[in-house]
C-alpha cells in the first residue's frame, strides 16, 4: 500500500524511507473511509496517478497482517484501548448458518458478528441478538483449477468499511450516502495482480490491485424523464445515457436535461469550468462549456437546499 517504490521504478508518495509526514496522511485516509478520510490531494505530491493496495489474508507480512499499525496511525483506533483484533482469517467451514444467525466459530466457541456480507451470494445479513463489533465477509477465491473457493474474513467494525478494505478486497460497499460511489468513480481498477501460489490453501489469491487515481469524475447522471430525475449511471453500476421504457431501455436523442454529480477528490474547484466534449470513436464532434464559474468544495460536494 504504502512501500511501492519498488514497483514503481520510482519513489512512491510515502515509503520505508522516506515520506514520513505523509504516512499520517496516507494511514488516515485508508483507514476511515468518506469525508473521515481526509481525502488526499494526491496531485500535489507530483502528480501521482496510481495508488496500490496490497490484501492478503493468508501473508501476514501484506497490509493485511499490519493495518492494525495503520489504523492506530490514521486515527481510525486507539493504542492500546480496543479489545479486539483488526482482522483474521476465517475458514469458510468455520462459518456457521443457523436460520437466525451466521456465526464463527473460535476455538470451542462462536462469535456472532454484527454484519455479514456474502459477495458470492451478493447479500447484507444483519445478525440479530448478542453479538461482536465484527463485519464478516465471505469472500470468493479461486483454486488453482478455477473451482471456486470461499474464505471469511472478519474486520473490526471501525475498519470494517474502510477505503484500504474496499479498495483492497474491490467491493464496492458503505453504510454511508455517496462515499463508495465517490471513491470508485476517482480510483478505477487498472490491474489485479497475484502474490504467487498459495500452496497451503491451494489458492491463486488476487492480492495487489492497482487503481488509476483521477482528482475530478463524475459518479452519477440523472435525466429528466418525463418530470422525474432518473438516474441512467452510477460509478458502482455503470450504465448509459438511456432509459427504462417497459421491457426494454431506449437512447436518450435530442435535447436533454442532464445532472452530472462530481466527486472533486482532495481538490477544491474555485471559478471553474465546465465543458462537455461528444467523441465518435477518437474523433471530437462537439465541445460545449456547460458551466463557467464552478465551485466545488471537496469535503461537502452536496449543494445545500435554496428556500423558495
Amino acid at each position: 500500500m504504502e512501500e511501492s517504490s519498488l514497483l514503481s521504478h520510482r519513489r512512491a508518495v510515502s515509503d520505508g524511507g522516506h515520506g514520513y509526514d505523509r504516512r499520517y496522511i496516507i494511514a488516515k485516509f485508508f483507514s476511515h473511509s468518506g469525508n473521515a478520510g481526509g481525502e488526499v490531494d494526491l496531485e500535489a505530491w507530483g502528480g501521482d496517478d496510481y495508488v496500490i493496495t496490497f490484501l492478503d489474508p493468508f501473508d501476514q507480512q501484506s497490509d493485511f497482517g499490519k493495518f492494525n499499525a495503520i489504523a492506530y496511525l490514521g486515527g481510525a483506533i486507539a493504542y492500546g484501548g480496543e479489545r479486539y483484533p483488526m482482522f483474521s482469517y476465517v475458514s469458510y467451514n468455520d462459518i456457521v448458518t443457523t436460520n437466525e444467525t451466521i456465526a464463527v466459530k473460535v476455538g470451542n466457541g462462536y462469535v456472532v458478528p454484527e454484519i455479514v456480507v456474502d459477495l458470492i451470494r451478493g447479500q447484507v445479513f444483519k445478525n440479530k441478538g448478542q453479538t461482536y463489533p465484527f463485519v464478516l465477509y465471505i469472500y470468493p477465491y479461486r483454486t488453482s483449477n478455477n473451482q471456486l473457493y470461499p474464505i471469511g474474513i472478519i474486520a473490526y467494525e471501525k475498519i470494517a468499511f474502510s477505503n484500504y478494505l474496499q479498495l483492497g478486497l474491490g467491493i464496492p460497499i458503505s453504510l454511508a450516502g455517496n462515499d463508495t460511489a465517490k471513491l470508485f468513480a476517482n480510483f478505477k481498477l487498472e490491474y489485479t495482480g497475484y502474490n504467487g501460489y498459495v500452496k497451503r490453501q491451494g489458492v491463486y489469491d488476487p492480492s495487489v490491485r492497482v487503481y488509476k487515481f483521477t482528482p475530478f469524475a463524475i459518479y452519477r447522471i440523472e435525466a429528466m424523464e418525463n418530470g422525474t430525475w432518473t438516474k441512467v449511471y452510477d460509478s458502482i453500476n455503470g450504465g448509459g445515457l438511456e432509459v427504462k421504457s417497459g421491457n426494454t431501455t431506449l437512447p436518450l436523442t435530442g435535447e436533454q436535461k442532464l445532472k452530472l454529480y462530481i466527486s472533486a477528490f482532495g481538490r477544491d474547484v474555485k471559478n471553474g469550468t465546465l465543458i462537455f466534449e461528444a467523441y465518435n470513436g477518437t474523433k471530437l464532434v462537439d465541445r460545449q462549456v456547460l458551466v463557467e464559474g464552478l465551485n466545488i468544495d471537496h469535503l461537502n460536494e452536496t449543494p445545500p437546499l435554496k428556500s423558495q
